[in-house]
């Protein structure tokens, strides 16, 4: 869940308001949007979290079988036929490893494009229409695209593997996952107070986690028969959750453009004039522009800077199962395995340990301090553990590396909560949709940084072959420095 567009609903105004326009306290709340009762808030966020668990299991279910199933096509066009799924294979070469890992990695980085692209036009949308339309947009993009890559696959005696560069377009529908996630925030923090958001952010991730513990394991041992098994599989439970998703209510009351021509900003010859479309379109734009000037502050740009360095470092994991399966000489399945643990420990660091040391911390500090200092030591856990996953040789190393990086999964959140608290309630929602921009930009980039960096690494061989994670390890190391450069109140 990769994550981050939240608008705030603490504010009288701003529940019925549109982001960039004066309040209007006589606008109507539409009943299904008005103030949630504490029954409807609580089953609101279960349905929210279901949707989640579901999506994400089946996400997960599908990372290593199409991991395993992209090589094996490599494979066969390098000659090597039915040897591709077995182990120690020749299909474990530098030079398939590394078309591999480049395949990945500009699949992930075409996929970080429509959500960056359109992540101002779809939040301005979500702010006018509502967070559900854009949400269910979203996750009909994704799911397009996972049918298209399932048939490119299963047809790639006919279609060449690298067709699967194109699916990303489908993206084009709602802007991808980062989006949806970004609504699912959004969502939450409608019908949440400030400081109730981070225990509920921390809940939202533990869900996502779950379903990655669960399904991680369940996906190595039916690919044990076929790696086709548990990636239709996981297709399946996709198509579920965007059912769930269908059942949460919207949290956010539909205010039209139109209906604001009569508010203090317009004189009343504006009111008296029609107003169309690309009138309104303007006003929207320019409002938007004067907003996130006013948000751009030092503190804010080192918010950014560190969301687009930690989206880059991020986008190491996703060699993980590939790196174990090639250093190590494991299959696709036991390599997957370690992704499961991580899950565990990011689990236990959410639920557990990173609650226990927000209350010990608000005590002596204010909320806000509490967060950054939880996110400060967020991003030295993960500067630790990729680096210690870089110069790990040996399987047990590595795994602890692993457990240490999960240690910081707590900086996302926590960060992000930080961001919430250095802007007026009513430029949340810019400021969310700026924060997805700079976290796609990183992952954007980063699939081509960190494909080439493994397949430099395995071309020097040796202590290099963890090049991807010491590029991770760099790049955390710099995110960490720039959480220590935001200045905000630490007094109770």
């Amino acid at each position: 869940m990769l994550p981050s567009q939240r608008p705030s609903s603490t504010s009288q105004q701003s529940e019925t308001t549109p982001l960039l326009a004066e309040s209007q306290d006589n606008v109507p709340t539409p009943e299904h949007c008005g103030p949630f009762t504490p029954n409807q808030t609580r089953q609101l966020l279960i349905l929210i979290c279901v949707a989640i668990l579901t999506i994400d299991f089946g996400s997960f279910m599908s990372v290593a079988p199409q991991i395993e199933i992209f090589e094996s096509i490599i494979c066969k066009q390098h000659g090597h036929g039915i040897d591709a799924l077995v182990e120690d294979s020749p299909c474990k070469a530098a030079d398939i490893q590394g078309e591999l890992a480049l395949l990945n990695g500009w699949k992930d980085t075409l996929e970080q494009l429509p959500g960056i692209i359109l992540a101002v036009p779809y939040g301005l949308m979500a702010d006018k229409v509502g967070r559900k339309p854009v949400m269910l947009l979203c996750l009909g993009g994704v799911l397009l695209e996972q049918f298209a890559i399932a048939l490119i696959s299963w047809w790639s005696d006919f279609i060449p593997i690298r067709a699967v560069l194109i699916a990303p377009i489908f993206l084009i529908c709602g802007g991808g996952p980062q989006i949806a996630t970004s609504m699912a925030f959004t969502m939450v923090t409608d019908i949440f107070p400030v400081e109730k958001r981070s225990s509920i952010f921390f809940i939202l991730a533990a869900a996502a986690l779950l379903s990655e513990i669960v399904a991680t394991p369940l996906s190595a041992f039916l690919m044990t028969w076929t790696p086709w098994l548990p990636y239709l599989l996981g297709l399946l439970f996709e198509i579920a959750g965007m059912s769930a998703a269908t059942c949460v209510s919207e949290t956010r009351a539909p205010d039209l453009c139109e209906n604001n021509a009569d508010t203090s900003q317009f004189t009343a010859a504006d009111t008296i004039k029609p107003r169309g479309w690309w009138t309104c379109a303007w006003d929207v734009t320019r409002g938007s522009a004067d907003t996130i000037r006013s948000i751009l502050n030092m503190n804010m740009v080192c918010v950014a800077l560190a969301f687009t360095l930690g989206g880059i470092g991020r986008q190491a994991l996703q060699l993980i199962i590939q790196y174990a399966s090639k250093c190590f000489s494991w299959s696709f399945s036991r390599a997957s395995l370690v992704i499961a643990l991580k899950g565990i420990v990011n689990l236990g660091i959410l639920l557990i340990v990173l609650p226990k040391i927000s209350n010990i911390l608000v005590q002596r500090m204010s909320p806000v301090g509490k967060d950054l200092r939880i996110s400060q030591g967020s991003a030295w856990a993960l500067t630790l553990g990729a680096a210690l996953m870089a110069i790990a040789a040996h399987p047990v190393p590595f795994i602890f590396g692993t457990c240490v990086f999960a240690c910081g999964w707590g900086f996302y959140s926590t960060l992000r909560t930080v961001a919430t608290a250095l802007v007026e309630p009513t430029h949340i929602g810019v400021l969310n949709t700026t924060l997805a921009v700079a976290q796609g930009i990183g992952s954007m980039v980063a699939g081509p940084i960190m494909a080439s960096a493994f397949r430099r690494g395995l071309v020097l061989g040796n202590f290099w072959v963890g090049l991807p994670f010491m590029v991770a390890a760099a790049l955390f190391f710099g995110a960490s420095c720039l959480t220590h450069s935001i200045r905000v109140s630490m007094k109770k």
